[in-house]
């Protein structure tokens, strides 16, 4: 299976090597985890099996290596875990670069599809669809990203402007509507994948069907909305979201164990 195996290279970051489909590209675990200055064996801890797989590539003395490789999906985890300030860049470049190297709906530049390219006037006109309808869609989860960004940096503005002691307990009720668990996990510092395992590691919810479901003991208490999201392919999903009783219901919970919101952590750490 090692003739699949594609090699990006990036003066910055090295030598990503790739496999997979056009459909479904996989990353080298080893190569991501070492841009980003993380430990592979923890993090293939912290990733689900949906988005991990196992391939065979050649070593630099031409052994054959089981190694992990990880889905676009599992590729944005790891990149959410590590605190480097490399981690933006390097995103950047693979959505930028890797990817579309990696072109879906046959897109994929293998030395055939070049050679079909040259000789199949219809299926360069294909391709050259193809690649326009990626970059769209890449614009559009670009575009979504900077207003997330623009969301939590005024979030952290009112924050700022509610003073040094105001308590997270005061931000909660000053706040309204519905918000993704990715958007609580930014008030304690984490990515919203760590904090839903914390929820589920301490009994509060399972996963069923790639949606996270309270337990029985926490069912109508209104501390959640199932609600359902229209992807880019036409498809719906249903997606978990809380309520602010749900946000606080999380906050005391995570109390008793010590973990705190980085608002909260600063204050005790600075006296007040």
């Amino acid at each position: 299976m090692d003739n699949n195996i594609r090699i990006f290279s990036n003066e910055e970051f090295g030598t990503i090597r790739t496999a997979g489909t056009p459909e479904q590209p996989l990353f080298c675990l080893v190569d991501v985890a070492r841009v980003l200055n993380l430990v592979p064996s923890k993090v293939v801890q912290r990733l689900s099996d949906d988005v991990l797989s196992k391939y065979t590539v050649p070593d630099g003395i031409g052994r054959q290596q089981v190694m992990n490789f990880v889905n676009e999906d599992g590729l944005y985890d790891v990149i959410l875990d590590s605190r480097k300030p490399e981690a933006k860049r390097f995103r950047k470049w693979v959505t930028s670069e890797v990817l579309p190297g990696i072109r879906r709906h046959g897109a994929y530049l293998t030395d055939a599809a070049l050679q079909r390219a040259v000789t199949d006037p219809d299926f360069l006109i294909g391709l050259a669809n193809a690649i326009k309808e990626e970059r769209r869609l890449r614009l559009v989860m670009e575009a979504k990203c900077e207003e997330q960004k623009l969301l939590i940096g005024q979030q952290q503005e009112k924050i700022e402007e509610l003073g040094k002691r105001t308590t997270y307990v005061e931000l909660v009720l000053q706040c309204k509507g519905l918000l993704d668990i990715t958007q609580i996990a930014q008030d304690y510092g984490m990515s919203g994948r760590k904090m839903n395992g914390i929820l589920h590691e301490k009994g509060i919810q399972y996963k069923d069907n790639r949606q996270w479901i309270l337990y029985a003991a926490y069912k109508d208490r209104g501390y959640v909305h199932s609600a359902t999201i229209r992807l880019e392919n036409g498809k719906s999903v249903m997606r978990t979201q809380w309520t602010q009783k749900g946000r606080m219901f999380i906050y005391e919970r995570l109390k008793r164990d010590g973990i705190l919101p980085v608002m909260e952590r600063n204050r005790f750490s600075n006296g007040n």
